[in-house]
């Protein structure tokens, strides 16, 4: 047989003292009219706090060292990559040249350190904030005033900010 477990308060709202009688009455559930009443939901444990992290250092910005680079009529091009801020770690990006009014193998042969001529993977070591990229060589027979771009992707441990530069072959 259950039983419902009924707290009467006897206090009359005119009269009320701040000691109120209160009775405890046992009542089974088969006496009850009507339906029983609503099981009582069970109370959901205080939530946990979210663990404060503190926040990851801010990481450098990278970046060319120039907006566009112009060719001054030798052969190589020397591109420089710069960090905001020197990196306790080393920071990876890959370089890639891209085709623009300039075409590979016609107006330049990309980079002279081997490996792929048109995509490369430079590490700037700890504490350095610069970092000359591999050589591009221009061909002799380059069609003057055209163009092609270097690009950065896949940044390790700085965050990449202009992400592209120009490059303008320039006829002497």
């Amino acid at each position: 047989m259950k039983v419902i477990l009924v707290l009467a308060a006897l206090c009359i709202l005119s009269s009320c003292q701040k000691n109120s009688d209160v009775k405890a009455t046992a009542i089974p559930t088969d006496q009850l009219q009507g339906a029983p009443p609503a099981p009582v939901p069970e109370q959901a444990a205080p939530p946990v706090p979210e663990p404060v992290v503190p926040p990851a250092a801010v990481l450098p910005t990278l970046s060319f060292g120039f907006d566009e680079y112009v060719h001054s009529g030798d052969q190589e091009i020397n591109m420089e990559l710069v960090l905001s801020k020197a990196s306790d770690v080393p920071v990876t990006v890959d370089v890639e040249l891209v085709d623009g009014t300039a075409i590979y193998l016609r107006d330049y042969s990309g980079f002279l350190s081997g490996g792929d001529p048109k995509k490369q993977i430079v590490v700037i070591p700890p504490n350095q904030t610069k970092m000359n990229l591999p050589l591009i060589w221009i061909e002799q027979s380059a069609t003057c005033g055209t163009t092609f771009t270097a690009r950065l992707s896949g940044a390790q441990q700085a965050i990449v900010s202009g992400d592209s530069t120009k490059v303008v072959i320039n006829c002497n």
